[in-house]
């Protein structure tokens, strides 16, 4: 494996000599061809049906492959002063893989897969740290769902409802709060997670001095407040609320012009006046709310509203605005979905299981990891030295692309030169008007990486290369 697969499982131990060996070998071919199909990944057929064997192996568990990641999360995330923790749910679509046994309902009764909801760690810098969570989960067929409403289905235990997955993700994040005692731990996620039990978990957490990750959360419900006499509800106390300042920033949409948006920002302590049957009564929630409102949209523009709720501190505008600037880092977790998709091609992959399945996921999740990582840090540690995130035979490859005819230097170039070549060899063209490249062109560079040193092993100036003395100092 790469040195840094080396580093991501150095804690795993599959219990058996050859499982150990058949992982690195599998890893490595997946690694190494991101997006292609295993039967590309592979030179023969051996080792393509070594390859789904391994998979099918009854004593293996996606936490074997999770939990070695995880414990490298950890790792990195103690360096963090803040690590932001992002969850949310993406749907997997596998409706065209009628082999694959024991799928559930997507959100279409005649569409087949898995839904995925991971709890992804990123730096405040956006720089990728890893996932300390996944869950894998299945929509029951419609006939044996309760098709319960009101209050009955209110009543009902948070653990029997789809929304627990948000409460697993919070109480994970808490988790890594009492693993990473120095690190400040923000559990970020969108309107599908404003649910009164998570703003309860973690109210009771700090009552009573547990290690607790603090909250922002995007308000899905305009809720009462404790207040009965004036009855007010969360939005009217925010827009009464004194404004604390304005931010402005541009607004890039797919298929739309680039905009200027100009915001007001205000904020208010509320307690929320929790209406509930007595069989599933919850306590007040006090917690700090967050308002940014669009001050004049363009015509025929919807204008831009975010309500934000949070346990951090709200004293004045540098609190409210540092709130907003975490929150827009959520959008993070959404790359990473693309990353899976449309550059890793997850939903092209086919088991025979659903479980099974989930093992490879678990392996492409963590490659899509290292996709997105290799991106940020290039971003913002252009001057390292390019051996972090390359071994010496890809670096050398790359710049023997891209400088032909040229003797290799002996000293490895910064990381901005090579990831330059690399995001070349994905198709993009720098320019003082473009955005930095991206995940995409990200793997595309890899991939073609990848396929470049396949040649450098089957040229006959092959072991003289490899025998090439550094000169790292």
């Amino acid at each position: 494996m790469t040195s840094w697969a080396n580093v991501e499982f150095a804690s795993l131990d599959l219990h058996d000599k050859r499982l150990n060996e058949r992982f690195e070998q599998v890893f490595s071919a997946l690694n190494n061809n991101p997006g292609k199909p295993i039967t590309q990944c592979f030179q023969t057929h051996n080792e393509i049906a070594s390859c789904y064997r391994f998979f099918s192996n009854q004593y293996l568990k996606s936490s074997d492959f999770f939990l070695p990641h995880r414990a490298a999360t950890i790792t990195r995330i103690k360096e963090q002063k803040i690590a932001l923790c992002i969850n949310d749910t993406s749907s997997l679509d596998y409706t065209t893989k009628s082999s694959i046994e024991d799928l559930g309902l997507l959100e279409a009764s005649s569409r087949r897969g898995l839904f995925l909801h991971p709890l992804l760690a990123i730096s405040p810098d956006r720089i990728p740290l890893g996932t300390l969570h996944l869950n894998f989960w299945k929509r029951y067929e419609v006939s044996n769902r309760e098709t319960t409403c009101g209050w009955t289905r209110i009543a009902e235990p948070i653990e029997k409802k789809e929304s627990f997955r948000w409460l697993i993700g919070y109480r994970e994040a808490c988790k890594a709060a009492e693993e990473c005692s120095d690190t400040q731990i923000i559990y970020l996620a969108d309107r599908e997670g404003d649910i009164m039990e998570l703003f309860v978990e973690a109210q009771n957490r700090k009552s009573n001095n547990l290690p607790t990750a603090e909250l922002i959360i995007r308000s899905r419900h305009n809720r009462l407040l404790d207040d009965p006499d004036q009855g007010k509800k969360l939005h009217e106390q925010l827009h009464e609320s004194p404004e604390l300042g304005k931010i402005k920033y541009k607004l890039n949409r797919k298929g739309k012009k680039t905009r200027e948006v100009s915001q007001t920002i205000k904020a208010c302590k509320v307690t929320f006046h929790v209406k509930r049957p007595s069989k599933s009564p919850l306590p007040a929630v006090t917690i700090n709310a967050v308002l940014a409102y669009e001050d004049t949209p363009p015509k025929d523009e919807a204008r831009i509203v975010w309500v934000l709720l949070t346990t951090l501190p709200i004293e004045d505008f540098e609190d409210a605005k540092k709130v907003i600037c975490y929150y827009t880092c959520r959008w993070e977790i959404e790359l990473f979905f693309k990353v899976l998709k449309s550059g890793l091609n997850v939903e092209q992959r086919g088991l025979k299981t659903a479980s099974k399945l989930e093992l490879m996921l678990v392996l492409f999740i963590i490659i899509a990891y290292r996709v997105m990582a290799t991106c940020m840090i290039s971003r913002f540690f252009p001057e390292l030295p390019c051996t972090v995130l390359f071994t010496d035979m890809e670096w050398k490859a790359a710049w023997s692309w891209n400088n032909r005819k040229k003797t290799i230097p002996k000293k490895p170039p910064l990381l901005k030169e090579i990831y330059q070549i690399v995001t070349r060899m994905g198709g993009y063209m720098s320019s003082k008007t473009r955005s930095p490249p991206g995940y995409i062109v990200t793997w595309r560079g890899l991939t073609r990486l990848q396929d470049i040193l396949e040649g450098w092993e089957t040229h006959e100036d092959y072991t003289s290369f490899m025998e090439v003395s550094f000169d790292v100092n």
